[in-house]
């Protein structure tokens, strides 16, 4: 919207990638944020929501009962060890700080994502 010259819509989440254009090098956010529901459903409702984010090593995961909203699951992938989500690292001791820090920025959500916001 920003390249285009347009006006930024007041309900537009995100942020602008023109620092990004501008000065590829420079900081950026933390974590990347996306939603994916299970199963994959053309009608009716999911049953379940994976809640994901990933930084440039790692990938984590939250499945969540949409009812309940308890969680059914989670995932942790290291890019660094594999470049194809190989492991399921979630739950191995050796991980359970990185799974921490990985929990805490998906729960923190992307405005708390944002360069700037450490």
């Amino acid at each position: 919207v920003e390249l285009a010259g347009l006006p930024i819509p007041d309900d537009l989440e995100g942020t602008s990638m023109v620092p990004v254009i501008a000065d590829p090098g420079g900081s950026w956010k933390r974590g990347v944020f996306s939603q994916f529901p299970r199963p994959w459903m053309y009608n009716g409702e999911p049953e379940v929501m994976g809640y994901s984010v990933r930084t440039p090593d790692f990938r984590y995961t939250e499945w969540r009962n949409l009812r309940s909203g308890l969680l059914e699951g989670c995932e942790l992938y290291h890019y660094k060890i594999h470049d194809i989500e190989h492991r399921n690292l979630a739950g191995v001791p050796d991980y359970r700080a990185v799974q921490l820090a990985m929990k805490q920025l998906l729960d923190g959500g992307w405005k708390h994502a944002l360069p700037g916001d450490r």
